[in-house]
C-alpha cells in the first residue's frame, strides 16, 4: 500500500494505528459454473414447492 500511495511505510503504520486511515479487505468471489448454478436453483427451488 505505501508503494501504490507514494507515502511512506512509516507514515502509514502511524495512521492506522492513531485511526486516521482504516484497513479494508475487499475479496472478489468467484462466479459460479453454469452447472453448479442450475444445482443450486434445484435445491432452493425444491424448498419452495
Amino acid at each position: 500500500m505505501a508503494y501504490a500511495t507514494n507515502i511512506p511505510m512509516t507514515t502509514l503504520l502511524r495512521y492506522i494505528s492513531n485511526k486516521l486511515v482504516r484497513r479494508v479487505t475487499v475479496r472478489v468471489n468467484t462466479t459460479l459454473s453454469e452447472d453448479h448454478k442450475r444445482r443450486r436453483l434445484a435445491r432452493t427451488s425444491s424448498g419452495i414447492l
